[in-house]
């Protein structure tokens, strides 16, 4: 079965992170059928991420295409026509400019990026575990589950590029001479030597830049003179939707409990507790009355979802039955 013969509509809600629960299933039981299918589907990933990059670089100049349709309007020797009719002829020719503009930038910044996002690359996968990678320049990526890196086999030129689709965390080999960028969906962090985390999920609808140690500039892909600098303790979110950047303190200590395999709560509301469970187990947490706001307090190392959950049972007199990905609260 060919990705082109499924709903490819549907291959798109699931990307944007607006498929529902069934539409979700069915998706990736097409993709756990064979390593073709998902071969396939990482190619229709990576090409929209390539047309979606060269759309948001793409900055119109109405005064330099005006000049250039002015030019070769007035180039040739004016004819006698009624004003209703030029009106309408040189509306069509500049709608028709326009398009032919924007179609052969488009296409200029997607072969280009093509180009450079194919030549003599590795595209490290990681399932539904942890993966360490050491790039050729000592940088070493942690890859969080279901993520993707794509990076040269060897760096060549004035930058370090790679691309991340996912969550990674990175401490980049230290070059002044070399600055290190990472593109995700939209947007360009670089450094020069320093750890971080990048979370940049398909489903979801930010990308959000974790300083660990060091000084990284976040900013977005069509507007690099406006950046973030984040340092220690600081991060940056990326909004798809309006595309707006913001910058604030980290106020998870979990943020790269992925990673480490440490939780640490601090008397945090449960709603708190729940959704860090849920970014870290991948799995959603309902309740049929409203989530009571208790506290809890506890540390895990390296523990399974049930052995977290058989605690947070016990302290907080709480009962949760599990269903697949589904985790339903009841309280006593």
């Amino acid at each position: 079965m060919k990705l082109i013969d499924m709903d490819v509509g549907l291959a798109v809600k699931y990307l944007a992170g607006t498929a529902n629960k069934q539409e979700k299933k069915k998706i990736e039981i097409w993709l756990n059928k064979s390593a073709e299918n998902l071969k396939q589907f990482e190619d229709f990933k990576r090409n929209r991420e390539l047309i979606n990059t060269a759309y948001q670089n793409y900055q119109p100049d109405p005064e330099l295409a005006w000049y250039k349709i002015r030019s070769r309007l007035t180039s040739k020797p004016a004819k006698t026509r009624s004003i209703k009719t030029s009106n309408i002829r040189f509306l069509k020719i500049a709608a028709a400019a326009s398009v032919l503009l924007l179609l052969g930038y488009l296409g200029r910044i997607y072969i280009d990026m093509h180009k450079y996002f194919n030549k003599d690359l590795i595209t490290y996968n990681s399932s539904s575990e942890v993966k360490k990678i050491r790039l050729s320049d000592g940088t070493s990526v942690w890859l969080n589950s279901f993520s993707e890196l794509r990076a040269p086999e060897k760096f060549k030129g004035e930058i370090r590029k790679v691309q991340l689709t996912g969550e990674a965390f990175f401490e980049v080999q230290k070059d002044l001479e070399h600055p290190f960028e990472i593109y995700t969906s939209g947007t360009i962090t670089r450094v020069l030597g320093t750890s971080f985390n990048i979370r940049a999920n398909e489903t979801e609808e930010t990308v959000i830049v974790s300083v660990n140690t060091g000084k990284v500039a976040f900013y977005k892909r069509n507007n690099k003179f406006k950046k973030l600098y984040l340092t220690h303790c600081e991060q940056a979110i990326y909004s798809k939707e309006t595309r707006n950047l913001k910058k604030m303190s980290i106020d998870d200590k979990n943020f790269i409990a992925w990673k480490t395999g440490k939780l640490e709560f601090k008397k945090t509301p449960l709603p708190e507790v729940l959704e860090t469970l849920e970014k870290l187990y991948r799995v959603n947490f309902t309740s049929d009355d409203e989530v009571h706001n208790y506290l809890f307090t506890g540390s895990f190392q390296d523990k399974t979802l049930k052995q977290v959950l058989e605690i947070i049972e016990l302290t907080l007199d709480i009962q949760f039955t599990v269903s697949n990905d589904t985790i339903t609260i009841q309280y006593r």
